[in-house]
């Protein structure tokens, strides 16, 4: 790794250092069998009473290809007997519809062994400073929640999967405010016009439901209104960095705050010494998460893991975010908007050393 000694940017690993692409195959697939190989174990130890992120999506794929509506089957008492109604829009079932074919544990095992695999892969193209985000809680944590973060995560890096940001519109708006260029903005919203429209044409009138059950969740809320979330903000200091962008966009939008969305988090170092420390902090809220019924009521654990994210995961990535300088190439319409600005808010649009996955 080069670093620079003004900041703490790097560039890439020069060609002749880079992995080979065997050696991340390699990688890949081994992150990806160890990721079946834990979910697999979940379902074979406990199937009946662990839920996971992905079972309510692969029971309304199959709804879907049976021509019914799946929202007034998901829920408390219904066919999909479950905590919580279905809060995904139409686009997630669509997004997945294959794995409707599939038992529920070859749903599961598929939805987290091949984007962790592909997540490797991508995140080694340069080096290996990002492997530590496969050993950190949050990425544990999504594995064993199967839950949608490394999906997402590979949508940052190839927009034509931004198809998948449809899934979780909160989030999906995270990856979009990190798309690297204009193009790829334009490919995310291209893929998420598609699978919407595709949505709004079977079945009609599920929109409706959907709005109704998100409405009637509590628990989605954003880290502003979390006390001293507010210091968020911070982050738009660095609006020319896609990542300043995406960690903005994570700190504003309305969520359960959870530890598997701060896998997004971790691109954000520059060093592979900082992702480490990154990823050991995500052990702290994940003690949060396998404990969860120690608490009251459902609504007490957000509020407790709302703060232990806020301290252990956002602000030190923050830190991480606000050493890099705002330096980056934007839109020249953007370019003539701001440059009346005073220059700290203004920025740089001069070529930066890359440190987001490329």
């Amino acid at each position: 790794m080069i670093t620079s000694v003004h900041d703490t940017t790097v560039l890439p690993e020069p060609p002749e250092h880079r992995p080979s692409i065997r050696a991340r195959a390699a990688i890949a697939v081994a992150i990806a069998l160890f990721s079946g190989v834990v979910v697999g174990l979940d379902y074979a130890y406990a199937p009946r009473w662990i839920l996971t992120d992905i079972d309510q999506v692969w029971f309304a794929a199959q709804a879907v290809l049976n021509g019914l509506d799946p929202y007034p089957l998901i829920g408390p008492g219904r066919e999909f007997d479950g905590p919580w109604p279905l809060y995904y829009p139409l686009m997630a079932p669509i997004s997945i519809l294959p794995i409707g074919y599939l038992p529920a544990v070859g749903a599961r095992v598929l939805v987290a062994a091949i984007p962790s695999g592909l997540l490797a892969f991508l995140l080694t193209r340069d080096g290996y400073r990002f492997l530590p985000v496969f050993g950190s809680g949050a990425f544990l944590a999504s594995i064993k929640l199967v839950q949608w973060p490394p999906l997402l995560a590979c949508a940052l890096f190839l927009p034509w999967l931004g198809f998948f940001a449809a899934a979780k519109p909160n989030l999906g708006l995270a990856i979009l405010a990190g798309s690297r260029t204009l193009r790829d903005s334009i490919i995310v919203v291209s893929a998420i016009a598609a699978i919407t429209l595709i949505a709004f044409v079977i079945p009609p009138g599920w929109y409706t439901e959907w709005r109704a059950a998100v409405e009637s969740a509590p628990h989605f809320r954003s880290y502003m209104l979390v006390p001293g979330g507010q210091i968020l903000l911070l982050s738009l200091l660095r609006w020319r960095l896609p990542e300043g962008r995406l960690f903005a966009a994570l700190a504003i939008v309305p969520q359960t705050p959870s530890l598997t969305t701060v896998l997004l988090l971790l691109f954000i170092p520059s060093t592979r010494r900082d992702v480490t420390i990154l990823a050991l902090l995500t052990y702290i809220p994940f003690f949060f998460v396998q404990g969860s019924k120690a608490f009251g009521s459902f609504n007490e654990w957000v509020d407790v893991m709302g703060w232990a994210l806020l301290l252990t995961a956002y602000l030190p990535a923050l830190y991480f975010l606000l050493r890099k300088p705002n330096v980056g190439p934007v839109p020249e319409f953007i370019e003539r908007a701001v440059h009346t600005l005073p220059a700290w808010i203004r920025g740089s649009a001069s070529p930066r050393a890359i440190s987001f996955p490329s």
